[in-house]
């Protein structure tokens, strides 16, 4: 079942998320660990609707190389088209946090071999 968006007074955001845009390397030190080069502008990629679950219900963490970091989430309610500052701060219905997960053995065997990498992230 698709995972639908809660507001903090219970309603539901009545609209299926189709798509999770992330930012990525947009935390130098993060970068610097990982031994990735820092970029001069934000690296956009995208997940599919699927990747996202609710942390309210039970899920599974694997138990091989998996790490975490917590992160903000932004609740897009309106389709945006090279928005200015005002249009996009008007798009957002909610802000709330997400749990990054990703298998980093798994991550660096797909970036050898130059495939997406970003495997994992949960809401």
């Amino acid at each position: 079942m698709p995972y639908t968006a809660k507001f903090v007074d219970g309603s539901l955001f009545e609209s299926p998320i189709t798509k999770v845009v992330c930012v990525g390397r947009n935390y130098a030190e993060h970068a610097k660990e990982l031994n990735n080069p820092i970029p001069s502008e934000p690296i956009l990629f995208i997940k599919p609707g699927s990747a996202v679950v609710s942390l309210s219900e039970p899920f599974t963490i694997p138990d091989t190389d998996c790490h975490y970091e917590a992160e903000i989430a932004v609740l897009i309610g309106e389709t945006l088209s090279n928005a200015n500052a005002e249009q996009a701060e008007q798009g957002i219905e909610g802000l709330g946090l997400a749990l990054d997960l990703t298998r980093r053995e798994l991550q660096s065997k797909l970036k050898e071999k130059s495939h997406p990498w970003e495997v994992a992230k949960s809401f």
